[in-house]
Order: C-alpha cells, then structure tokens, then sequence
C-alpha cells in the first residue's frame, strides 16, 4: 500500500513547476509564522507541504494533521489557502511548501523558515545619540559605527540626510568627512539593517560647520549691464556662521576705493564713468566672502570724424568716422555731403568701419566740388538722453584749388548806348585769389577811372555741384561802367590766380536794342474768334512782351492787345475772341522791350465763319485732334453756359493803352470794346515776376467760379508766362 502512494507522490511531483525561487521567512521562538501561497485562480487545488513529511498536509482548507498549532486561512472564495504555525519551536525550523493545481499544472512555492536574531547595541564611537557636533569649514571629521551581529548577517551603513554615503557588510562602519559650508546643519546617520528587525537601529549626529560668509549678487551674476541715465541696486546676499556682521562694497580703480558699507549698494542715475568692476565684501569670526560684478554702463556713441584738409589734385581723400560707445557694435548709415549753407549734394555709401573715400574724379577740375559739410551717422541701438538712436557729427571739409567761375555766370551782356552796365562773374576760390585782372579784347588790362571801377564783394554764389544747383562762399566781382560809348562795345576777359593755378571768363559787351518781331505767325479761327501762334525772335537784350493787332476789313484804325500767352512746344498761343461772325479780320503782331517797339509783321486775313453752337476756346493745345477740340468746346459750353449767368454782375476791367517811353512808329489804335473780351480768363503763374509790365498795360481779367475750367489747362506754361483759359 505504501509503495502504491509513493508512487503517485512520485506522478504529482513530476507534473510540479518548480521555477519558484525560496523565501527565506524569520521566525521567533514561541511567534507566529504566516506563509501566503499564492493563488492562481478560485478553481484551483492548493497542497501544503511541511519538513519531514512526505505527504501532504492539506489539500485547499482541510487539514490532515492533529497539530493545533497549524491552521489554514485567508479568503477561501478567492481560492486562498495560507499556512499559519502559531508557538513555533525550534523542531519547526524547515521547508515548507505550496502546490497550486491548475488544469493538471503544478506551481510549486517554497519557504525556509528560520529562528531570527536581531543585530543589536549600534553606536557611533564617542557621540552620544542626537548629539551635536561642532568644528570649522576644512577640517577633518571621523565617524565609526559599530554593532553586535544578529542572524541573518544584518547591512551597516552611513546616511547624510537621507542619503546614503557609506555602506558595509561587517559589523563596522567607518565615514571621515573633509568639512564645508555645504556640511552645516547636517544629519549623519548610522543604521543597521536587518530582516529580523522589525524597525532597523540608528544613532545619529548633527554637525555645525563654522564658515567665512559665502557671498553672491543675486541675479546680477558677474556682469551687469545698465543704460546711462537709469538707477542701480545691487543687493549682497552672505551666509555664513555664525552670523556676517560686516558689509563693505569698494569699487576696484587705480586704487581701491570704499564705496559703500550697507548689505545694497544704490546709484542713481548711473553715469559712464561709473563703469567698472565693484565688490561685495563680507567678514565674520572665522573669515571673509567677496562677489564681484562688472557694471557695464550702456550709452550712445559719441561721433568724431577724423580726416585732413586736401587739394584738388590730391588722389586719395578719405574721412573715418571714429565711434566710441558702449556696447561697440556699430551701424553706420549713409554720409551726406552738404554745402557750407546746408544745401544737400548727395549721399555716399562709407566702409563696413565707418571710413569714407571720396572717389576719385577724372576730371581735375571738378575736384573742388568735393568742399563741404561731411556728415556721417552711426548707432549702437542706444538712446540718448533726447531719445534719439542715431548719433551724428559733421566736418566741414576743405579742397584747395585753383579759382573757378562758376555755372550760373554768364557770357553775354547787353547794354544801352550812354546808359550803365554792369559786369559781373561769380568767382569760387580756396583759398582766395590772389591775383585778379580784367583784360579788353586786345588783351590790354582796364584801366579804372572816374567812368568805370571795379567793386569785390564777399557772398554766396550759386554753382552746380555733382549735378546739384547749391549756394556756396564766393566772391562777386562787378565791373560797373556808367556810360557806354562804343569804345566799350568789347570782350572782356576776367582771370583770377593763386597758387594752385589759373582759370579765366570771358564775357561780350553788346548793345540792346529793340527787339525782333515775332517769327513764324500763323492765324487760325476758332469759334467766334482767331487763334494766334507764334515763335520768339531775339530780345534786343532785355525782356520782351508780344502784342497782336487787328481789325476789321475796311477800318483804319488796330486794335491792340498785349499778350500773356501760354507757352507749348517752343510755339506761343494767344486767343481773341467775340469777333464778329461773317466778317473778315486782319491780323499782325510786333514784341517789345524798354528799348522801343519791333517791326510788325507781315498781315494775315482770316475771315470769322457763323457757327450754329456759340462757344469760345482759350488756350488750347495746339497738337490736339479735331475730335479732342470738340469733346472740350462742348465742356466748356456747358460751363460757361452756367457761369455767365452769375458773372453778369461782376466787375471787369479794361485794358489800357499808355503811350511808350520812346518814339515809336505813329499807328492808329482803338480801345478794346470790353464787350469783345468777355468770358476771357487770365491766371499768373507763381513764377512770373509781377511788376515786368512797364507798359501798364493790363490783361482783362473777368471771375469765373468753374474750377473745371482752370483744370482742364494746368501744367501748360512755363517761366515767366501766364495761363489763359
């Protein structure tokens, strides 16, 4: 029978997995010892095994021993089925095992229980427990924990903190500790760890670390930067033990110098020269701490240009723009070249380092045009105090050369027969001249007397600089004769000297006259009137002004208009209106200046057709299509139509003949009627030089509140002429 149950004993214990490790389980003599087989499932077998019995001695709760110590318990529903041995003695030292049957699968558990003894009397040699130990920053301090060993061999080691540093696996510890500032106020810790302890033994002690102050600035760090003008506080923050009683700030120069003896260090309205490298310097019983910060101090860059005075033959020509801020990264900008009286002549790109090269001119004689205001703009992103980001300075640069006449000079004048004269040239010259003289046309020198002289002025001259019409420094030289005689009627030749050469004007003396009469007169009729173009002739010398007569077939006498014509094309146009319809009108002109009157030209008949649509055009561009003219003449119908009935009550003035200043040739005039100039608009231009009527005799001139009508004509004249619509 018995080899019977040896044998299945021997079929189950095949089936078993036996991959479970075994639990080593302390045990008390006279405790209790609770073993937990785990479970796999409600509808599994559970078998508990104990040392020196083959069989086992439960199978899920049911027990097959008389031993009333041992028990089955835990949450049979769960399919749990643990082990308890109550009063354990030393015969029940052993393995103990578990078999958990699955669908004819083992699991197989196993326990070593043993008699524990816990490690006992821990100490660390010559402190006492929660004593408190106290030495300095640097020194050595030596710490050695012992205990008695218990069973199982107990873990002994250090903590500081909650940390562990240390560890052993004898019955010694032994931890030495070179001392810092970082080791106040801490907690060394020796424990002893076992299984057979429910709470592990400790001991420990506290060590206060005496320190010089450790110092720091907060968030300053070693470098602070800070815009001039702002307020900086500097906190100095110390630790130390005991207690920092002694704060000195001192800014670090040619010397030390003691700035402040509060833990802040305050400035308001921090200046540049408050840049530099400050300390914080602390002091206790046991030493001193310092923090350093360099305080940098941002400002705006000062502008200086660096450069030297050239002549105008020189081939290299520079100007560098010295920049000087904090912080020194720099943008420069363009430079601007400007004459001595501001006038902007051009900007000019400069290097990457500020430096500017003047180009070099192949022309020699344009080299002076260089002279002038040189601005150069840089900025490091800070404001000044005004707030402006973009810091400038500007030299006035000097180019000697030899005298120029400048651009506005001219090469003509003209003059009347025993009237004055005057010569004048503009000179430009660094340095001055020195040497002038004013030759005739054999190349004689003039000699001045009580019918000429020579008058220099200094002032400002005009001149083309770089293609840029400026005012410059320069000399006005006038040759002023007060009665011109034929002997004068010559080329004058002006030539100014000093010692980097020569340069010489000549100008021709030539006698006015009465003017040219107009060339090139055509007629043509417009709507209730003539058109009139023409080209200028030659002046006679002075400023001329245009007259066209007419009148009609049959009559002796010209009516006479002074003209304010529109200029386009190099051609002039004047308009005269309300003629009479199927009458025929001859038509002439003639110009004049203070001299005297022109020949007339040439007549031109042009007969005034009847039209259906009574309307008036003035000032119409010639070159305009047919299609063009009709589409206008329908507008302005339109308009004048509307207009004429609020003009009819509005003043208007005549033209006035007056008699000339000189003997012209006799010829019979006729007042205008006003009624023949109606509807006539006359517009001066802002160009026009108001009192160039010497004759007196004015334009009709009638309001007119259309603004479409003016529109329609802008951008027509040119200098010194006016609009008529």
């Amino acid at each position: 029978m018995k080899t019977i149950e040896h044998m299945i004993l021997l079929l189950i214990w095949s089936t078993i997995d036996t991959s479970c490790a075994k639990l080593d389980v302390l045990v008390t003599i006279n405790g209790s010892a609770n073993l937990k087989c785990p479970s796999q499932s409600s509808s599994a077998s559970t078998n508990w095994f104990v040392p020196g019995s083959v069989p086992p001695i439960s199978k899920d709760r049911t027990l097959y021993t008389n031993d009333n110590r041992i028990s089955i318990t835990g949450n049979f529903r769960n399919g749990e089925y643990n082990l308890r041995i109550s009063n354990f003695k030393t015969s029940d030292v052993g393995i103990y095992k578990c078999t958990v049957s699955i669908k004819n699968v083992a699991y197989q558990h196993e326990f070593n229980l043993l008699i524990g003894k816990p490690p006992t009397n821990l100490k660390i040699e010559n402190f006492e427990n929660q004593s408190t130990v106290q030495r300095k920053e640097g020194e050595e301090l030596s710490l050695q924990c012992t205990v008695k060993s218990g069973q199982p061999k107990e873990i002994l080691l250090f903590e500081k903190n909650g940390d562990m540093v240390k560890e052993s696996n004898t019955s010694t510890v032994n931890l030495t500790i070179i001392l810092s500032h970082t080791d106040h106020q801490s907690r060394y810790t020796c424990k002893a760890i076992s299984p057979a302890l429910d709470v592990s033994l400790s001991q420990s002690v506290t060590v206060m670390v005496l320190y010089a102050p450790q110092v720091n600035l907060g968030k300053v760090g070693e470098s602070l930067m800070i815009k001039e003008g702002n307020n900086l506080t500097v906190n100095c923050i110390a630790e130390g033990n005991p207690e920092p009683y002694n704060y000195t700030w001192t800014k670090m120069c040619e010397t030390t110098r003691l700035i402040s003896t509060l833990p802040a260090f305050i400035m308001n309205g921090i200046l540049r020269k408050d840049a530099g490298l400050y300390s914080c310097v602390v002091t206790n019983k046991i030493g001193s701490g310092k923090a350093d910060t360099n305080v940098v101090v941002m400002y705006s860059p000062r502008v200086d240009i660096i450069y030297t005075n050239y002549t105008e033959i020189t081939k290299q020509r520079y100007l560098v723009c010295k920049v000087k801020g904090v912080p020194e990264e720099y943008t420069f900008y363009q430079w601007e070249h400007k004459s001595y009286y501001g006038d902007h002549i051009r900007f000019m790109s400069g290097n990457q380092n500020g430096s500017l090269t003047l180009p070099t001119d192949t022309i020699r004689d344009s080299g002076y045009q260089d002279n002038g205001y040189y601005k150069c703009t840089a900025s490091n992103g800070i404001s000044d105090t005004n707030g402006r980001v973009k810091q400038s300075a500007e030299v006035y640069l000097v180019v000697e050369g030899k005298p120029v006449f400048v651009s506005d000079n001219v090469d003509e004048v003209y003059g009347t027969y025993l009237g004055p004269i005057s010569l004048v040239v503009n000179i430009f010259s660094i340095p001055k001249y020195t040497k002038l003289e004013v030759l005739d046309g054999r190349s004689q020198p003039i000699t001045f007397g009580s019918n000429s002289r020579l008058i220099e002025e200094n002032t400002s001259v005009m001149d083309r600089f770089l293609g840029t019409e400026i005012k410059v420094i320069g000399y006005k030289i006038t040759v002023k004769i007060e009665r011109l005689t034929n002997d004068n009627i010559d080329t004058y030749t002006f030539k100014a000297k000093n010692g980097f050469g020569q340069s010489v004007h000549m100008i021709a003396v030539l006698s006015a006259g009465t003017p040219e009469p107009p060339l090139n007169v055509t007629v043509a009729p417009v709507a209730n009137g003539a058109r009139v173009e023409w080209t200028t002739n030659f002046n006679g010398g002075f400023k001329q002004h245009f007259f066209v007569e007419y009148r009609e077939q049959g009559n002796k006498g010209w009516k006479k208009v002074k003209t304010l014509p529109t200029t386009f094309n190099n051609r002039m146009f004047w308009t005269i209106g309300n003629l009479h319809e199927d009458r025929s009108y001859s038509f002439r002109m003639f110009s004049r200046n203070k001299i005297g009157d022109s020949n007339t030209t040439e007549e031109f008949d042009l007969k005034i057709f009847k039209k259906k649509n009574e309307a008036t055009v003035y000032g119409v561009v010639g070159s305009v299509s047919l299609v063009s003219m009709l589409v206008i003449v329908c507008l302005i119908y339109l308009i004048k139509k509307r207009t004429n009935k609020q003009g009819k009550t509005k003043k208007k003035s005549v033209m006035k003949d007056y008699s000339q200043a000189y003997k012209l040739e006799e010829r019979v005039y006729d007042e205008i009627d006003v009624t023949q100039m109606t509807g006539s608009v006359f517009t001066k231009t802002e160009q026009n030089e108001g009192n160039d009527n010497k004759d007196g005799i004015q334009p009709i001139q009638t309001e007119n509140s259309d603004e479409n009508t003016v529109l329609s004509h802008e951008n027509l004249h040119d200098k010194n002429s006016y609009e008529q619509f």
